[in-house]
Formats: structure tokens, C-alpha cells, sequence
């Protein structure tokens, strides 16, 4: 038997066909649905919570907390450094700032990281955790309840993919050798992969009994791909062309941030503007805390102190600051 996974930006997903029905996967916990929303909560102890269950510790631990900054030292960094005469030897002490009233650390739009040629994991609390180690947690999330739905021990899968990650070709190659890694460590032996829009097309294939021409319109959280093809009749699909745009909604979601700036501060000192590196963390929402380092919090005072509109500048640190 062979399952059929599709990992999304922002839900993923499961099913088996068996030739004449469609059987998904249900996710149990906390009630019973078809989809499992791509978030993971992860505590301290490195216990991962998936879906509705990682929003649900996120909103009863996080929300609504002070951010509390705390530095300590994390190793040392020991280097030769050349002068007039012989080598000397010179050792750093490395300093890291963390947020000591964090209970855990919520990810989503895990794979969009599959899109950045610069990203390859995340530090939470003590673990490093790769890019791969994060989506095998979702994979085996999917593998497990599908195995406790059907009784057995599913070792097959095909795995959905945008039918492009990237522009660059070795992006999006490597994105596939990412997910292939994360499949196989959650026990998958046999592995392959489908666009999605082809994946999407099938069913409509499937229940359709006349030849007719399609267009798959796949607007994710992480891309837009788009597919004609002849389908139905009784014969094989014929895919026409297919097409990926590197544009989904979360990049809908950061133009509405954008929009909303001007009540966090935008445009409101007489003589200093919010930064632009501040501005690009406002867009993302995972990025928002870091607006809370004591660095910062003397820009964010200096802003208060010149600004037309000082309640905006108290918006922002609110937002920031306590989550």
C-alpha cells in the first residue's frame, strides 16, 4: 500500500487510493480532521508538539507573556591572529541572548526554508535542530496515524512538491534531497515524488467521464503553481504545460503587515525612522520578538522620544514585547 503525503507551507495532509476511493488519513488530536496544520511547538525539554495541538501550547504559554532577555556565555573561540613578530593566540568568549521566559518556540511555514539556499536549521533552547529534522516531524506524524488507520506498516510513499522551489535549479534539487532525507529517517523505504498540481489533477481525472481540458489553479502558502492538461475520458491525463510561481499567502500575509506599519511607528519621528532591517521583521511574525533585544530597545526609546505620534511607538513595543 502506498500512502500519498502532501506537506504544504501551511496545512499538510495524507490519503490512500485504492484504485476506486479515496481513504484520508485522520488526524485524531485534538479532534478529528483530514488536515494537519505544518506547525510545530517545541518546549524546552524537546518535546514536539504538531498542528492544532503545537497552536494550542503556543497560545496557552506564549501568549500574552513579557519577553525576558537573558545573556550567557555559550563557548569560547580560540584563533591565531599574525603581528610584527610571532603569531599570538587570542581567545573570545561567545556570548549568546536568549529569551529566558520562553516556554517553548513555535515554527510554521517550515517549508519555505526548502526555498532559501541560505537555511539549514534552527537553534531551539539546547538541540540544533537541520531543516530535515523538522520535516521528518511532520512526515511521521502523517506515517503514524496512517499506519494506526489502515493496521500496517506503510513503507511507500509519494510525497507532494511545488513544481519548482526556486529559481536556481540546484535549489530546488536540493530542496527534493531535504525532504527524500526526512522521509527515509521516519522509516519510509520507498520514496518518490509528484508535483502538486499533477497530484490535484488525477482527482479531478478520476471523477470526470468526458475528455475535457483543465486548468489546476494550486495557490498554497508558499507558491502558485498552475497546470493545463487534457483529463477524463477514460484515457491518461496529457499534461499541456505546467508552471510555478514563487508567491503564496505568506507573502499575501506580509503585504497586509505592511499596510498596518503605520500604526507600529511608521513615519512617525520628526528625525529618525524605523529602521529597515525593522521593518522587515515586523512583516514576519516568527521574526517580531527579535524587535525585543535590549539592542533594540534603545533604538525603539529613541524613536518615543522624537515621535510625532508616541502611542504608535508604545503599539510596537507592546506587540514585541509581550507576544
Amino acid at each position: 500500500m502506498r500512502l500519498g503525503i502532501d506537506f504544504g507551507t501551511t496545512n499538510s495532509a495524507a490519503a490512500v487510493y485504492d484504485g476506486q476511493h479515496l481513504h484520508p488519513i485522520e488526524m485524531t488530536m485534538p479532534q478529528h480532521s483530514a488536515l494537519l496544520p505544518s506547525l510545530l511547538y517545541i518546549d524546552r525539554e524537546q518535546h514536539a508538539k504538531m498542528g492544532l495541538e503545537a497552536s494550542a501550547e503556543y497560545v496557552a504559554h506564549e501568549t500574552g507573556r513579557a519577553v525576558r532577555w537573558r545573556s550567557r556565555q555559550a563557548g569560547t573561540l580560540e584563533y591565531w591572529v599574525a603581528t610584527g613578530g610571532s603569531p599570538e593566540l587570542v581567545t573570545e568568549n561567545i556570548i549568546v541572548t536568549f529569551d529566558d521566559a520562553a516556554h517553548g518556540r513555535l515554527l510554521q511555514s517550515i517549508k519555505t526554508g526548502l526555498r532559501n539556499e541560505l537555511y539549514s536549521g534552527t537553534q531551539i533552547f539546547d538541540r540544533y535542530y537541520t531543516l530535515d529534522e523538522l520535516i521528518a516531524l511532520v512526515l511521521g506524524k502523517l506515517k503514524t496515524a496512517a499506519e494506526n488507520q489502515f493496521e500496517q506498516t506503510l513503507d511507500e510513499v509519494v510525497i507532494g512538491r511545488p513544481v519548482k522551489f526556486s529559481e536556481k535549479a540546484w535549489v530546488s534539487n536540493r530542496a527534493e534531497e531535504i525532504i527524500y532525507k526526512a522521509a527515509l529517517s521516519v522509516g519510509f523505504k520507498q520514496i518518490s515524488f509528484q508535483a502538486e498540481p499533477i497530484g490535484a489533477l488525477y482527482v479531478y481525472h478520476t471523477a470526470t467521464a468526458k475528455r475535457t481540458r483543465a486548468l489546476v489553479f494550486d495557490f498554497g502558502g508558499g507558491t502558485l503553481d498552475l497546470t493545463i492538461a487534457e483529463v477524463g475520458g477514460g484515457i491518461a491525463p496529457h499534461v499541456l504545460a505546467s508552471r510555478g510561481v514563487l508567491v503564496g499567502g505568506d507573502d499575501l500575509d506580509k503585504r497586509i503587515m505592511k499596510s498596518l506599519l503605520k500604526y507600529f511607528g511608521e513615519d512617525s519621528s520628526r528625525d529618525l525612522r524605523l529602521p529597515h532591517d525593522f521593518v522587515d521583521m515586523l512583516e514576519d511574525w516568527q521574526t517580531m520578538p527579535e524587535l525585543s533585544r535590549p539592542h533594540n530597545e534603545d533604538i525603539l526609546r529613541n524613536l518615543r522620544a522624537t515621535s510625532k505620534h508616541p502611542e504608535t511607538i508604545d503599539a510596537l513595543r507592546s506587540l514585541v514585547t509581550k507576544n
